[in-house]
């Protein structure tokens, strides 16, 4: 076939976007907690769209850079030399090769050559990191099934796309990370029947895109990715149609008190489990793994559980999405060993409740979204947070703190910016600040001040045009 999509899902369970993507088709680590559908878009959100327009194999040479051309007849010959083609290459040696190519490149160009350059550059041993397509025509030729079967014991990523509506009954070894894209009605025994084999070496797992979830299918999942150890599941959500409004909390129930579901998991992404956790029944677990990361977009606003949890000496990243009542702001000053802290909404908070944080010495990123108006945060508590003591500095915040996030908040004072002017501070973004600030206000954020600096962000405040000093000053 002319490209890796030809006839999409008919061969390869892919996306037509493969076809002109370059040096992105990877997954990678990233600094922020966020899904790796975030930065891996390769289709459409929400209705997925397939181009048949096939590329010119020409347009799809790879560009990275492989040196100069030569003449091989500016070398002297020597009648004993024995010519070496790449016939007289071992698969051993074809195969390193083809590791140091783009994956794209391996299908488009090295299958153009002969059959056996052909086989080589689809074995099964490239494909660790994919994003598979589950729709009406993978489904109906069978290619995703195929696709699984053939790499289940090498696939380490991996992101399937499932957007189409899939009616009731109908690559494996390589894998390590996997990204489920499922917008589909559920039950589905078609989507069921897709997790039948082991995924052993897959380490991450994004579900984060499926609309809803039960509790059979978290079993099949859980029993085909054993070693998973980072897991999204964000924007899983019980369905508004569901006959049984109790699934999901059954689900929810599973998900985080039964030890035998994802049992390899330590960083964890939910969304809201407002219906598993409420305010007037707190049900919400200590979660029994030993987490360093937890993600909660929403429904703890009670987070006392904390004390108990298994994770309290583990955890190195919290990120809550959504309010919490201020006296939980205690139990998160125990996290002693959390490095990145995030939070969503403040709200009402009072500056004794927020000085806890004080007690987080190993924080190196603190992000907090106030409420505007509704923040009881004085700037003295601020201003009493970023000031380290004489004594033993190394011991509180913010010694070690490099990013810092401080949005939706009315009441900074020029001596609050003054102490915010960490040496170390490497990313700061003061959004949303107002727009009745001074001038002056702003003068402490130069070189000077802040030699480190890569990133100021000040988005929604007002600053006058006549500070050129001040911008002058941000090299």
């Amino acid at each position: 076939m002319d490209a890796i999509t030809e006839s999409p899902g008919r061969y390869r369970p892919v996306s037509c976007k493969y076809d002109t993507i370059d040096r992105r088709y990877k997954f990678f680590e990233t600094t922020r907690a966020h899904r790796m559908q975030t930065y891996y878009p390769l289709i459409q959100l929400g209705r997925s769209s397939y181009s048949s327009a096939r590329h010119k194999t020409a347009n799809l040479k790879s560009q990275a850079s492989i040196g100069s051309e030569m003449d091989i007849s500016q070398f002297p010959t020597d009648s004993d030399m024995k010519k070496v083609t790449i016939n007289d290459l071992s698969n051993d040696i074809l195969l390193a090769i083809f590791a140091y190519c783009h994956p794209i490149d391996l299908i488009h160009c090295f299958s153009l050559v002969c059959h056996r350059w052909n086989y080589l550059a689809n074995h099964s041993t490239f494909f660790t990191e994919v994003r598979v397509l589950v729709n009406d025509i993978s489904l109906k030729y069978g290619s995703v099934k195929k696709f699984f079967h053939r790499t289940s014991q090498y696939l380490r990523k991996l992101c399937i796309d499932c957007s189409v509506p899939l009616p009731s009954a109908q690559t494996s070894q390589y894998l390590r990370k996997l990204c489920i894209d499922c917008s589909v009605p559920l039950p589905s025994a078609q989507v069921n029947a897709l997790f039948e084999i082991c995924f052993p070496n897959v380490i991450h797992l994004d579900i984060g895109s499926f609309k809803e979830m039960n509790t059979t299918l978290l079993k099949k999942l859980s029993n085909s990715f054993p070693n998973v150890n980072t897991l999204h599941m964000e924007r899983v959500k019980q369905s508004p149609g569901s006959d049984n409004p109790d699934e999901w909390k059954k689900t929810l129930e599973m998900l985080f008190e039964d030890g035998s579901i994802f049992p390899e998991v330590r960083n964890f992404f939910v969304g809201n489990v407002s219906v598993y956790s409420s305010e007037n029944d707190p049900r919400l677990p200590a979660y029994k793994r030993p987490l360093n990361l937890l993600h909660i977009y929403d429904g703890v606003a009670d987070i006392d559980m904390i004390r108990a949890s298994p994770w309290r000496s583990t955890l190195t990243e919290l990120h809550l999405g959504s309010y919490i009542r201020n006296d939980g702001i205690e139990y998160i000053g125990l996290l002693h060993n959390l490095k990145v802290f995030s939070w969503g909404l403040s709200l009402y908070t009072f500056d004794e409740e927020f000085a806890h944080i004080k007690n987080l010495y190993n924080l190196e990123e603190l992000r907090v979204w106030f409420g505007g108006q509704d923040c009881n945060v004085t700037p003295e508590g601020l201003i009493a947070l970023f000031t380290l003591p004489q004594k033993e500095p190394e011991k509180s915040f913010p010694y070690k703190l490099k990013h810092l996030v401080i949005s939706n908040y009315l009441e900074a004072t020029i001596d609050l910016f003054r102490v915010i002017d960490r040496k170390r501070l490497f990313f700061l973004d003061l959004s949303n600040f107002g727009d009745h600030y001074k001038d002056e206000v702003w003068n402490n954020l130069d070189d000077r001040n802040l030699p480190d600096l890569r990133l100021l962000i000040l988005h929604g405040n007002k600053v006058s045009p006549i500070e050129e000093n001040f911008w002058g000053s941000l090299n």
